[in-house]
């Protein structure tokens, strides 16, 4: 068998894909996310969005440059119509991520997953409405450096609870369906 050939032995998947746990972090793993990490987790997220809308209005001036180049005048976006892209992507984004896997990029960064109060992935209904919050009062976040239980005016208000969690997408007590 040369070096090339698949093995005929058994692969043990966790080398392949071993999870980055550090053993400081293991005390951490389903407390509450403190503010600088949820903060930080945010700023990403809050620069992915930003960066995936002015990207989208780039793509659509360069198909109006294609269809008409002739004619081509470049449009402005009035402020309030790029808060309000931003802001309808960013609740379409934080909806999905926190009802599918539980975490946006910036959670998987920062190591946190959003749960409910039983700590499940979050329901859809209710990961749409948390996003609104989020988006509609973005300082409720900061309620976290003075709540004792590191919650945001958004948790508080829906039960639910940003955790560490350094494992991959499953949560371990998930149920099917």
């Amino acid at each position: 068998m040369t070096a090339l050939e698949p093995s005929s032995r058994p692969t043990d998947v966790g080398r392949l894909n071993p999870v980055a746990e550090p053993r400081e972090a293991r005390s951490f793993v389903g407390m509450r996310a403190g503010i600088v990490t949820r903060a930080a987790a945010a700023a990403l997220d809050g620069l992915l969005v930003v960066l995936v809308t002015a990207s989208g209005y780039a793509a659509f001036i360069g198909v109006l440059f294609l269809w008409r180049p002739a004619q081509f005048n470049a449009p402005t976006l009035p402020f309030w119509g790029f808060v309000i892209a931003s802001g309808t992507l960013a609740t379409l984004y934080l909806s999905v991520c926190w009802a599918t896997t539980g975490r946006t990029y910036g959670d998987l960064v920062m190591a946190v997953r959003v749960v409910d109060r039983r700590g499940h992935h979050l329901a859809f209904p209710l990961a749409f409405l948390r996003a609104l919050l989020y988006v509609l009062l973005p300082l409720g976040l900061f309620y976290v450096a003075i709540n004792r239980q590191n919650r945001s005016l958004q948790d508080l208000a829906l039960r639910t609870s940003t955790i560490y969690y350094w494992h991959g997408p499953a949560l371990p007590h998930d149920h099917p369906g």
